[in-house]
C-alpha cells in the first residue's frame, strides 16, 4: 500500500524545453536548419497522454516563467556526467546511466524545482496527532495571517498563507492513495470545489519529512520529431523529491532527469509473451549428463552492457 507519494509536473517540463531547445541547436550546427516552433511530443500511455494533455501541459508551460529566480533550474548536455554532477549539487540520488557521449545519438536533461515556504504566522508547537505523533497549531483569522477554511465534495480544506504573496498550502483529507498525475488532478478538482467556511478557529496539523524516488518510468518513449523528420525518444526518465513540513512553513524539492536519443537507436519494443531479463541474474554453461557446470557467471544490472558486445577468444 501506498504510504506517501510526492509528484510535480513542473520539472517535467521545464526539462523538456531544454531538449527542445537543445535540438534545435544540434540541428542549425549539423544541418544549418532552424525550427518554425517548438517540438511536438506524441504519447504512447496513459502517463505520458496526462503529461501532454490539456490539464497539465499548456497550464505549467505558462506559469514557468513565474518562478523566482534559483526556484528553477534546468539543463541539457551530451555528457551523462554532466547532467549526474548537476543532480548530485543538489543532493539527489537519482543518476542516469551512462551512454557514449561521442556518438551523438543520446543527450541528457535534467530540470530540478525548490519551493521553500514560510507561514505567515509561526505555529504553535506542542501538540500531538495519530498515535502522539508531533504536530502543530496555526489559528485564524486569515486578515490576522491565519488559516483560511473550505470545505469541498464535503471534506474540510485547511489553507495556509505563505510569506510569498498570492502563494498558499492546501490541505485536506485523502480517502484513498493518489499518486502521480492522479494526485494533481485530485488537487485540481479539489480546488475548483471549494467553498469558504466559518466552521473552525484553527487547525492542529502534523510534522512530516521524506524523500523518495518517484516511478516516472511510463515517461520513457514519449517521442517527437525535429525539423528535418528525425525522431527523437525519452530512453531513461527519473524522479526525486523531498518534502518537510512543520510549524516554520514548507519544503518541497524535486528533480526529473531524462535521457533523449535519437530514434534510429531506439530499443526494440518487446512482445507481449517474451520474457524480459532485467533483473541480477546467474548464467552456467551446461552440458548434458555433465553434474558440474563448464563455468557459471553472475551478473547484476548495474554490468550490464550499454554498448554493443562481440565474442573475443
Amino acid at each position: 500500500m501506498v504510504k506517501r507519494s510526492l509528484f510535480t509536473s513542473f520539472p517535467i517540463l521545464a526539462a523538456l524545453q531544454e531538449a527542445d531547445k537543445f535540438i534545435a541547436g544540434v540541428l542549425w550546427e549539423e544541418k544549418q536548419v532552424r525550427p518554425e516552433g517548438p517540438l511536438q511530443w506524441v504519447a504512447s500511455n496513459d502517463m505520458q497522454a496526462a503529461l501532454i494533455g490539456p490539464r497539465i501541459w499548456g497550464q505549467t508551460l505558462a506559469a514557468l516563467a513565474g518562478f523566482a529566480e534559483g526556484e528553477m533550474s534546468s539543463i541539457a548536455d551530451w555528457d551523462v556526467e554532466v547532467i549526474n554532477a548537476f543532480l548530485r549539487g543538489e543532493e539527489f540520488e537519482i543518476q542516469l546511466r551512462p551512454w557514449p557521449k561521442e556518438d551523438r545519438l543520446t543527450f541528457g536533461i535534467a530540470a530540478i524545482i525548490k519551493l521553500l515556504r514560510e507561514w505567515r504566522v509561526r505555529g504553535e508547537e506542542g501538540y500531538k496527532v495519530v498515535d502522539w505523533r508531533k504536530a502543530f497549531r496555526l489559528g485564524a483569522p486569515a486578515a490576522q495571517g491565519g488559516v483560511e477554511f473550505y470545505r469541498a465534495s464535503g471534506e474540510v480544506v485547511v489553507r495556509i498563507p505563505t510569506k510569498v504573496r498570492g502563494d498558499y498550502v492546501c490541505v485536506t483529507k485523502a480517502s484513498e492513495p493518489k499518486t502521480h498525475f492522479d494526485l494533481l488532478f485530485f488537487c485540481m478538482d479539489t480546488r475548483s470545489a471549494m467553498e469558504p467556511t466559518d466552521e473552525f478557529t484553527g487547525a492542529i496539523l502534523p510534522n512530516w519529512t521524506f524523500q523518495e524516488e518517484v516511478d516516472v518510468s511510463d515517461l520513457i518513449n514519449l517521442r517527437t520529431e525535429d525539423a528535418v523528420g528525425q525522431p527523437w525518444w525519452l530512453a531513461q526518465a527519473l524522479m526525486e523529491g523531498k518534502s518537510a513540513f512543520c510549524a516554520e512553513g514548507i519544503s518541497f524539492k524535486a528533480a526529473f532527469a531524462a535521457a533523449v536519443m535519437l530514434g534510429g537507436s531506439r530499443p526494440k519494443e518487446p512482445g507481449p509473451r517474451d520474457h524480459v531479463v532485467d533483473y541480477d541474474l546467474v548464467m552456467w554453461i551446461d552440458r548434458e549428463d555433465v553434474p558440474v557446470p563448464l563455468g557459471a557467471v553472475y551478473v547484476a544490472t548495474d554490468e550490464f552492457s550499454q554498448t554493443d558486445v562481440r565474442l573475443e577468444w
